[in-house]
């Protein structure tokens, strides 16, 4: 009998797997443990919730039971079920909702069995306004497409005006945890999505400014897909993120201080800056997990602190480089420089703890091109 019983747990461990395994199952999953959660509630009627065609996210799971007449709160869009092109419109107790409509805040009356509700969905378009003018969404409406949470999808156009812009802190804070864009968009004004959940980004095609602060925040945000046309990325832009590396395009010109710093977690073991960009911005980069630096020729200045705190032990930089800030390798355990001449090194602590020795025996060196190592407590030119 034991061993019957272990089998059969094992036999359900594993469809359990298989069934998690496959995302397209996701939702049927969602359904199913609601069912599960009507027939376990411990007495009285169930409230079930239907994902209604979503491909984003999770239908949210009410495991109370609740007697005739009890009053029944809305759950929220918590598992953040999101369509295609469209936005979440509250709950229906018909599919295509044609039933009693219910949106998140509001109750109801239990009635004497158990009530499906099926999510609703409108047409994208109709959550934003805009500055037709300029192009620039200014405002989501929560009173008719509910709170913007979970997946949520930037039309093409509103009110027949092409979208150019994210406007100012559009959707600061609300819980987003993917973003799907149009190549339209050629600007994300401050703030636009700081302090939200993202985990992977895909920048619209036509992009060319990322203003301050407009993804700092997003702790969970390990993947940035950057478009080529982008120009500038402001301060703080991705202040306190997370990805895995940071591969930036040929025709950027201006990456602003701060704009990848202080990541959560391990941040960025891969930078590589291109040659379009002269300056890297001060503490551009500061307190990541950097193990490779990769400068393109092109790339002049590299202002204070723009590499502080990261795992740095050797650097190369292009010959086209002529001026290393304050700070800028400090906090890092370098042992090898490639340079170039006549760079001015701002001071002891440019090139890390072992930068005030390598900064004199540069300068005594004249200032030669080369590979400087440092073994045995001193720098040697190869």
């Amino acid at each position: 009998m034991i061993r019957n019983v272990t089998l059969l747990a094992l036999s359900a461990a594993l469809m359990a797997l298989v069934a998690c395994e496959n995302p397209l199952q996701e939702n049927n999953q969602t359904n199913e443990a609601n069912e599960e959660s009507s027939s376990q509630n411990g007495g009285g009627f169930s409230v079930l919730y239907d994902a209604n065609g979503a491909n984003f996210g999770r239908a949210p799971v009410d495991e109370n039971g609740y007697a005739t007449g009890a009053s029944v709160a809305l759950l929220r869009n918590y598992g953040g079920l999101a369509k295609d092109d469209n936005a979440f419109d509250g709950w229906n107790t018909e599919p295509d909702g044609t039933g009693v409509q219910y949106y998140i805040g509001e109750s109801f009356s239990m009635p004497e069995n158990d009530v499906t509700l099926y999510a609703q969905w409108s047409d994208a378009e109709q959550c934003f306004t805009m500055n037709a003018a300029t192009g620039t969404i200014t405002q989501y409406l929560t009173a008719s497409c509910g709170t913007a949470v979970g997946h949520i999808d930037i039309p093409a156009t509103v009110e027949g005006a092409v979208v150019r812009r994210i406007g100012r802190a559009l959707f600061n804070g609300v819980g987003l945890t993917s973003v799907e864009f149009p190549d339209t968009v050629v600007e994300i004004e401050p703030y636009a999505f700081n302090n939200n959940n993202l985990t992977q980004l895909a920048l619209p095609g036509d992009l060319e400014v990322i203003g301050t602060d407009a993804f700092a925040r997003n702790a969970a945000l390990g993947n940035i897909e950057f478009n080529s046309s982008l120009r500038e990325i402001r301060e703080d832009a991705f202040f306190r993120t997370n990805p895995a590396e940071v591969i930036l395009p040929h025709e950027l010109q201006h990456l602003g201080s701060r704009a990848f710093s202080d990541a959560p977690g391990v941040g960025p073991e891969l930078v590589e800056i291109r040659g379009g960009l002269a300056i890297v911005g001060a503490g551009a980069f500061e307190v990541n997990g950097i193990h490779t630096l990769i400068l393109h020729e092109g790339v002049q200045v590299l202002m204070r602190n723009a590499f502080r705190s990261n795992n740095l032990t050797a650097v190369e930089l292009p010959t086209s480089v002529i001026s290393v800030d304050q700070g800028v390798f400090f906090d890092n355990d370098i042992t090898e420089i490639t340079i170039g001449s006549d760079v001015e090194i701002y001071d002891d602590t440019s090139f890390g703890e072992n930068g005030a020795a390598f900064r004199e025996y540069y300068i005594e060196n004249g200032q030669q091109a080369g590979i400087y190592t440092f073994d045995g407590g001193e720098w040697n030119r190869e």
